[in-house]
């Protein structure tokens, strides 16, 4: 019950995150319709493009972390503490 709890509580804060993230970037979008060549401000690919992009990104950002956390004993790092 609780990994289900966990995972809606997820789930809805990304929800939540995206939500605002979209709405700052179409609120951003007004501001630079003027720096933009032959693209609208609003444009759902170049939306997309630049969103997939940045989660891009956050993975590569995230692989040494998650590498590095794997390969030390859960036991060793729990009696270190």
């Amino acid at each position: 019950m609780e990994l289900f709890v966990m995972l809606v509580l997820l789930f809805v804060a990304l929800f939540v995150w995206q939500f605002l993230a979209t709405r700052n970037a179409l609120a951003i979008t007004r501001v630079l319709r003027q720096s933009l060549f032959e693209v609208t401000a609003t444009d759902p690919a170049t939306l997309l493009v630049v969103a997939g992009v940045l989660v891009l990104v956050a993975l590569i950002a995230g692989l040494a972390p998650m590498r590095r956390a794997m390969r030390i004993d859960p036991m060793t790092a729990l009696r270190s503490e």
